[in-house]
């Protein structure tokens, strides 16, 4: 039956995803547009053959960010702000011939005047390509709709022989070729139906090939032509690869809920899209290195409900690459690779990262990855990078984890001085004791903007100058902490998460005259063990805990300042050694056990909800 508006197309949706029908007889759901619009837009399924949920996503970052159904948003949206539902009609969208179209069909006119529609290109798109209304762009160039045909194309299901001839050869839609298997049921088994001998024909529009691959083996089909679409689903065992030697148009690569490795070898032009869709399993593609020899070349890749695995575009005997990859993480839930490379570790230069749902990127990038540019993502990003040339890295609204220790270059460079921006989220960059004590002046800070925290991950072997961390509001100390003396800037927190009874004497220290300086100690179930810690020039020093935590040295406040505050808050056990100050506030002790040390002055004391044991000082104590 022919299409007659961009609505929702059932029997093309169940003929490109025959699980959904298969779903739908088990109960699971009462129709194909349910499953649509409660799963399948989340698995970047088309609506109908006419509109291509991944390009506009992949086109329409603040449709992807803000995690709505895209068709939904098209229909009530989208195609009023003159937005392309494909590629294929990208042009219409900004250069649409309104004048000539108007002028052709007055009765579209009179729909706009009425309100019916916002512009000639929004009646074109969701009505008139589908009766036939001719239209071009500003440039004379016709725009062929893609309503013009009524064909959604068919399901070919592949056998155990050899398929092959007219009986797979498809039409001048968007066809599906079916190699998901069939199972056995006297052995309990799924039967693999792509075999080496199949000879599969694509015909006109899109097509897709999904195939099961399960033996430890590689699999080189006879001829996949004009087939654009392979989607592998790899199972039971490592070791099965798809050889596309002998497959031609394939645009897009896809590893749909493989439980091992999946492998793409020899694929003979470059693809512009993977996908990988659920599991934690490696992916691997392989494309040959004429394909990929120019020095712009670029692709897309969507995670969705990805759990692990490397990533490897390209191998490590190819001799070419992808100089820039686009990495959209969508799916309902946060993506996460061991690594990302692109094998021979020569080429990729550029990752531009968007998507909603949190992205680990996982161990250390290529060294030739120089540009990291979340800026248009809204999920947090984590990313790993230690070359030591000039990085730019650009961070989105999340509250992104940039990781540069061992590799970060300070801004005197004038060559590769790396230039970090963490965006508008509460970002952090986590930096060797050595880079950060290398911080010894405002200039060498100055290419470090909208970082609000610096996670130091080594043992501080020297004094540090967080002073000159502008925008830095909490600084990390993962590794051991030294006896040294560090400046800070009022407001500061410090943060102990992972040391251990280092026992090292410290002194903080706030430079000027201020009268309020403040500080915070963030202290998580560690202990810092027994060496002093003096808060100079600091009039209050807030300390928050949680766990088991222990600071059992003395703790010396400025007795220059007119009145020493120290508020204690959090719950668990907290043991803190003597302490110097003229007030002890603990009441945001909600929980646990509050144990302290001796009093050195005349101190006001105030317990919380926690079992306090405190020893007063010779002095007039006030003890609350």
């Amino acid at each position: 039956m022919a299409v007659t508006s961009m609505t929702f197309d059932e029997s093309y949706y169940l003929n490109q995803n025959p699980d959904v029908l298969t779903a739908i007889l088990n109960g699971f759901f009462t129709n194909a547009q349910q499953h649509f619009e409660l799963v399948g837009y989340k698995e970047l399924r088309d609506p109908n053959q006419y509109f291509d949920s991944s390009y506009y996503l992949a086109n329409n970052a603040d449709v992807l960010n803000a995690g709505v159904n895209p068709f939904t948003h098209f229909i009530t949206n989208g195609a009023a702000e003159n937005r392309a539902p494909t590629q294929a009609l990208a042009s219409a969208g900004t250069s649409f011939d309104s004048a000539t179209y108007l002028s052709t069909y007055p009765d579209v006119q009179t729909a706009i005047s009425s309100g019916a529609f916002s512009s000639a290109y929004q009646h074109w798109i969701l009505i008139g390509q589908f009766e036939s209304r001719t239209a071009q762009t500003t440039d004379g160039s016709a725009l062929t709709g893609a309503g013009t045909t009524t064909s959604s194309g068919s399901t070919f299901t592949l056998t155990t022989g050899t398929d092959s001839g007219s009986s797979f050869t498809g039409t001048t839609g968007d066809d599906t070729f079916d190699a998901s298997g069939f199972f056995n049921s006297g052995t309990g088994t799924t039967i693999v139906t792509l075999g080496n001998a199949d000879s599969l024909a694509g015909g006109g529009g899109t097509d897709t090939l999904n195939a099961l691959l399960t033996a430890n083996a590689t699999i080189t089909p006879a001829a996949l032509t004009s087939i654009e679409v392979i989607n592998g689903t790899f199972t039971t065992n490592a070791g099965a690869t798809l050889s596309l030697a002998n497959a031609t148009g394939v645009t897009t690569i896809g590893s749909l809920n493989s439980s091992v490795a999946a492998v793409f070898s020899n694929i003979q032009s470059a693809p512009t899209a993977y996908n990988i869709t659920n599991g934690s399993s490696n992916f691997t593609a392989n494309v040959v290195n004429t394909a990929l020899a120019g020095t712009s070349d670029s692709a897309t890749l969507t995670l969705n409900g990805v759990t692990g695995g490397t990533v490897t575009i390209q191998t490590a005997t190819a001799a070419s690459g992808y100089e820039t990859l686009s990495i959209v993480s969508g799916g309902n839930s946060a993506n996460t690779l061991t690594a990302l490379t692109d094998g021979n570790a020569t080429s990729l230069a550029t990752l531009n990262v968007s998507g909603a749902q949190n992205l680990n990127l996982g161990t250390t990038l290529d060294a030739t990855v120089a540009t990291v540019d979340a800026s248009s993502m809204t999920g947090a990003l984590t990313m790993v990078q230690t070359n030591t040339v000039k990085s730019t890295i650009t961070g989105g609204s999340g509250n992104d984890v940039i990781d540069l220790s061992g590799g970060f270059v300070d801004g005197t460079d004038a060559t590769n001085a790396d230039v970090v921006n963490g965006g508008s989220g509460t970002d952090s960059l986590q930096l060797t004791s050595a880079e950060v004590a290398a911080v010894g002046s405002a200039a060498q800070w100055a290419n470090v903007t909208n970082i609000e925290t610096v996670i130091i991950d080594t043992a501080v072997a020297g004094a540090l100058r967080l002073d000159f961390l502008t925008g830095v509001t909490t600084v990390e100390f993962d590794g051991g902490i030294g006896a040294f003396s560090h400046n800070i800037t009022s407001g500061m927190e410090i943060q102990y998460d992972t040391l251990d009874a280092d026992d090292d004497a410290q002194t903080f220290t706030v430079s000027g005259s201020g009268t309020s300086d403040t500080m915070t100690i963030d202290i998580n179930g560690v202990d810092i063990g027994a060496g002093t810690q003096t808060y100079a020039g600091i009039e209050t020093v807030n300390i928050l805990t949680s766990g088991t935590s222990v600071i059992d040295g003395a703790h010396v406040m400025d007795t220059s300042a007119a009145t020493q505050t120290m508020n204690i808050s959090g719950t668990g056990t907290l043991t803190l050694g003597n302490i110097t100050a003229d007030v002890v506030n603990a009441s945001g002790m909600t929980s646990g056990t509050l144990n302290l040390g001796t009093l050195q002055v005349a101190t006001n004391f105030t317990g919380g909800a926690s079992a306090d044991t405190v020893v007063g000082s010779t002095a007039a104590d006030i003890l609350l």
